[in-house]
């Protein structure tokens, strides 16, 4: 019974000891670079006006995503809205 603890044990040494030398050879990898809020702000503008909704990012918050954000595409939505209204106005 004994041999099965001290087993145990050595096992579990060699797992903490493995996982730091990995960690310390290989390191954590690389972390992922996020875009500036202004950057991420004027790509999302420049998603709108070209129509690809798809490439629409927000940064997370605490309750959902950033509100502010997601106000300003809502406007240059509203805004693309309105252009295109106006535009087919006459074809009615």
């Amino acid at each position: 019974m004994l041999w099965w603890i001290v087993l145990l044990l050595v096992m579990m040494v060699a797992v903490v000891v493995l996982t730091f030398g990995f960690g310390s050879v290989f390191g954590r990898g690389d972390g992922v670079v996020l875009p500036e809020v202004d950057q991420l702000m004027v790509s999302n503008e420049r998603a709108v006006r070209r129509g690809r909704v798809d490439d629409v990012r927000f940064d997370s918050a605490l309750w959902g995503y950033n509100q502010q954000q997601v106000d300003q595409v809502i406007a240059a939505l509203e805004s693309e809205i309105d252009q295109l209204k106006g535009q087919t106005r006459g074809f009615k």
